[in-house]
């Protein structure tokens, strides 16, 4: 787990530095196709886990806590701190894994301009994981501006993909129970169309960057609440995690809205442990 993490960013940096290399190259296929100032970066899962690492850095990226782990069976030599890319302007993440792995205060200082895509809370609370904050903890934590919260009725996990086509298809030529059981982990209950999902992952994203990188205005009213309960029914949109002034948290947790709209609220640890499964 800790080499697949490291590896993503360095992946990342390693084609950032590429891709802007032959872009300023006369002759190259990519020549002028890159913006050295707009970069972004996106990821789902465990790439949204290195987007938000290569954003804020992590101080050592072989602290989070694994049931059953032996902290002294792991190599120093992986125990390396991941530092923040200067290069990247703003993020995009897709239900980031972040729970175990980023401490609050690490992502703190992330300050450039982000954005969290992800399941909506109940979708996260039924998932009877522990994953309740997933994405309103980086949320809460990011320090950048304009910092968003998308949440999806019905997203999944991998909503993104297309495992659950992929799995249907598999069911149809060679149905047994282990495919049966997959379906039922990857595709929802009460489905989205996948085209619609990625429709409105895509419409979001693009009003982002567009906003945030090339500085175009006619996409700022998609990005507030109002728009999104007025013309979005499966999107719930949050422009900040921040409650009523006399609101009162014990430090070691923090809290965060529930649903739009509405004022229901919840808590939650700022560093969770992993609990044994």
């Amino acid at each position: 787990m800790i080499g697949t993490y490291i590896d993503r960013t360095r992946d990342i940096q390693y084609l950032m530095t590429r891709l802007v290399a032959d872009s300023q190259q006369s002759g190259n296929l990519l020549s002028g196709a890159i913006r050295a100032d707009q970069i972004a970066v996106s990821g789902q899962s465990w790439g949204g886990l290195a987007a938000l690492a290569l954003a804020g850095g992590d101080d050592r990226s072989c602290d989070f806590d694994v049931p059953g782990l032996d902290p002294n069976l792991i190599p120093p030599e992986t125990c390396v701190p991941i530092l923040p890319d200067p290069r990247i302007k703003a993020i995009v993440l897709l239900d980031p894994a972040n729970l175990y792995f980023l401490h609050h205060a690490e992502m703190a200082r992330i300050k450039i301009p982000s954005m969290i895509i992800g399941q909506e809370w109940n979708t996260l609370e039924s998932a009877q994981r522990n994953e309740e904050s997933l994405l309103a903890r980086p949320h809460s934590a990011i320090q950048g501006h304009p910092n968003y919260r998308v949440d999806i009725a019905n997203y999944q996990h991998m909503s993104f993909s297309s495992a659950c086509a992929s799995i249907n298809v598999l069911r149809e030529l060679n149905g047994d129970e282990a495919t049966d059981a997959e379906l039922k982990r990857i595709c929802p209950k009460e489905p989205t169309p996948p085209d619609e999902i990625g429709n409105l992952v895509t419409r979001y994203m693009v009003a982002f960057l567009k906003t945030v990188l090339e500085r175009k205005i006619g996409y700022k009213e998609i990005l507030t609440t109002g728009y999104a309960l007025e013309n979005e029914p499966l999107i719930e949109f949050f422009e900040t995690e921040q409650g009523s002034p006399d609101e009162t948290v014990e430090e070691s947790y923090f809290s965060y809205f529930k649903h739009q709209p509405g004022t229901e609220r919840a808590k939650a640890l700022k560093d969770p442990v992993l609990a044994a499964p």
